[in-house]
């Protein structure tokens, strides 16, 4: 029994938990050939050319077992593509199910026995999924919106539909600007989340030693604005917050200062506030 283990690379970003265990990008789990159900069905095959076929596991256990305590993946490939709804099983019991997009490659052996990385296998949530706890009561259903990186991959943007207790889709978009992870003064984070109707509900935006938050009326007027950020030329820490009223006038403005500059300061202008 060849054994696996399926690392998952995002472009060394780490979005927020949004479903369950939060796994979005899989990483982690042993993925064996030929694994021996309880049943005796055989699950983990290939087909012809050496491609994932049938039924598949991803087991956090190296002998791939599948239990409410273990987390695991499972669902079909057809020669190398998955297909259809998989489940995505935590070990707390709670778990959810919806469509993965193709990985970039996973190795198995070919025709000719020389094993060899192929483009097969998981790579990340794609489409409608739907959470459920231990007692497989819905908790949550998001949709995934993948959007084609630039051919340089430092800007992109994904986005993530979740639909509240009301029956409305909230979109959440995260856009990266830049290359470097999110301590880079050239990447920057903003999250946006509207109604079904595209009227702003929030917005969140964060790059380094800078961050700000919108809140908006459900007519889609400003409500509130948050603005934090450290100074270069006092060297502290500092927000300030704007609230309006319904009809647009500033009925509230507060000033926060901390005194303390951060250990290590990045000297860029654009992070002065």
């Amino acid at each position: 029994m060849k054994r696996t283990l399926l690392i998952t690379y995002a472009w060394g970003v780490v979005f927020h938990a949004t479903a369950q265990c939060g796994r979005e990008y899989p990483s982690g789990f042993w993925h064996n050939s030929l694994v021996v159900l309880t049943s005796g069905d055989t699950i983990n095959r290939r087909d012809s050319e050496g491609l994932y076929h049938g039924p598949h596991v991803y087991s956090m256990d190296r002998d791939s077992r599948m239990d409410d305590t273990t987390s695991y993946i499972f669902g079909h490939f057809e020669h190398g593509h998955p297909v259809g709804d998989w489940i995505d099983h935590c070990s707390d019991g709670s778990w959810s199910n919806g469509p993965f997009s193709m990985g970039g490659g996973e190795g198995s052996p070919g025709p000719d026995g020389k094993y060899v990385t192929r483009q097969q296998g998981l790579y990340c949530k794609e489409g409608l999924w739907r959470s459920y706890d231990r007692d497989s009561t819905l908790v949550r259903t998001l949709r995934y919106l993948r959007s084609k990186a630039h051919e340089d991959e430092t800007v992109w943007r994904n986005r993530q539909q979740v639909l509240d207790a009301e029956g409305r889709w909230r979109t959440i978009e995260y856009i990266r600007n830049g290359p470097g992870d999110y301590t880079s003064h050239t990447h920057e984070r903003v999250e946006r989340f509207w109604q079904d109707d595209g009227t702003p509900i929030e917005r969140f935006q964060k790059r380094k030693h800078m961050s700000s938050r919108t809140l908006y009326f459900d007519s889609g007027k400003v409500k509130s604005k948050n603005r934090c950020g450290w100074s270069l030329w006092y060297f502290h820490h500092r927000c300030v917050t704007r609230t309006w009223s319904m009809d647009g006038k500033l009925i509230d403005k507060r000033v926060t200062v901390r005194p303390q500059a951060p250990a290590t300061l990045h000297r860029d202008p654009d992070d002065l506030f």
